[in-house]
């Protein structure tokens, strides 16, 4: 089956039909190794650009993220969106790529980066929060809690989930660097606690 669609493929390709070229190549996606997947998937990617085929290019680059999380592939993918406006797949394939990747701190990056666009982009507030809320759990590193709470936070404190906000304030009192964001925290914490009844924080 592999060698019947490659030979069609360049069947295509000599009578001049390039958009049977890219649906040949899309069906043997099936039967390639990941290898071999990346690189037919990159000459998907720049077949369906040059066909001015926007979205079908963004959902190749989007696959390709999932195999290859590189700086690289992602902004090629962020131009994609920005260009079709289909910030949607972007963040959609940031999760699948983080839910893949085994590297604690490329899931906390991916993770972070489609929170953002969740937040900014399509103003999708409890997405957002979720997503930060499993990178500021996931404590990956420093670095990495701090920036995901003090977006959660903020966040937050836009909802009524006063419960959530106290446990994330209370646990970003003890992580944030900055001294004075830091007493401005424990004194929202204080305050929130008097509220809440929990004296103990």
């Amino acid at each position: 089956r592999k060698g019947a669609l490659e030979r069609l493929a360049v069947y295509f390709e000599k009578q001049k039909k390039p958009d049977e070229v890219v649906r040949v190549l899309e069906l043997g996606l099936t039967f390639v190794d990941p290898s071999a997947r990346r690189s037919q998937l990159r000459e998907l990617v720049s077949r369906s650009i040059a066909l001015s085929q926007d979205e079908r290019a963004l959902g190749h680059q989007a696959s390709l993220l999932t195999l290859e999380p590189v700086a690289e592939v992602r902004d090629a993918l962020r131009e994609l969106a920005e260009k079709t406006r289909d910030f949607e797949r972007y963040a959609s394939a940031l999760v699948e790529a983080a839910r893949h990747s085994r590297d604690p701190h490329m899931q906390a990056e991916l993770s972070t980066e489609a929170a953002r666009l969740r937040e900014e982009q399509l103003g999708q507030l409890p997405e957002a929060i979720a997503l930060y809320r499993e990178v500021f759990d996931a404590a990956v590193s420093a670095d990495s809690s701090v920036a995901a709470g003090r977006r959660l936070l903020k966040l937050l404190e836009q909802t009524d989930r006063e419960q959530e906000t106290m446990d994330v304030l209370s646990r970003m009192s003890e992580l944030e660097p900055v001294e004075a964001v830091r007493k401005a925290m424990l004194g929202k914490l204080a305050q929130l606690a008097e509220k809440l009844g929990d004296k103990d924080r």
